[in-house]
Formats: structure tokens, sequence, C-alpha cells
């Protein structure tokens, strides 16, 4: 997913529901631009704070690997799992040899 919203309820993408000091819809949101390659972190539509790095995420902020990411109380390493090493694309399959 390219959007990854992050709050209490069940519906988000990230849920954190033992943090009561998060917002139940659209705390923060985690985006991954699959053309650059780079993760992305944004204020959500809450009203609670969104800290990275222990610096205040007014706008769009980029992530890197292992970046921490603080959302009400709760603190999220950035893991990724696609970049420049890996990639979530499908493959094309080998021509068929005949």
């Amino acid at each position: 997913m390219e959007k990854n919203f992050i709050g209490r309820a069940q519906n988000m993408d990230v849920v954190l529901d033992g943090d009561s000091t998060v917002s139940r819809e659209k705390h923060a949101i985690v985006i991954f631009d699959p053309r650059k390659k780079v993760f992305w972190a944004l204020p959500g539509e809450a009203s609670g704070l969104v800290y990275l790095n222990g610096d205040i995420v007014n706008s769009p902020a980029q992530m890197k690997a292992h970046d921490v990411l603080e959302v009400g109380q709760t603190k999220l390493a950035l893991i990724p799992f696609c970049g420049d090493r890996y990639s979530w694309t499908k493959e094309e399959a080998p021509p068929a040899e005949g």
C-alpha cells in the first residue's frame, strides 16, 4: 500500500489500540512513493501531534530506515522492506525455452 493511515480504530492500516493518546482515525500517515522509493511521514487529520526523530511533523517529512515516528505515546521504527535494495513489483517471468 502506498498510503498507510495510523490510528486506534480497527479500520486503520496501522492500529494502535493500546494507546489512548492516539486518535481513533488518521492520527498520522506514512506514504511510500514507489517511483522514487522514498517514505514520507505526514500529520493526520486528528488534533494529536506527530514527531519524527524528536521533531514535530507539520508537513511531509522524508523518512529513512530506522527513523522513529512518535504517535501519541507509541514509538514506531521504520524497517523498510522496499526501496533501493528490495521491491514488491512483479518481475517478468523469463521467456520459455523451446
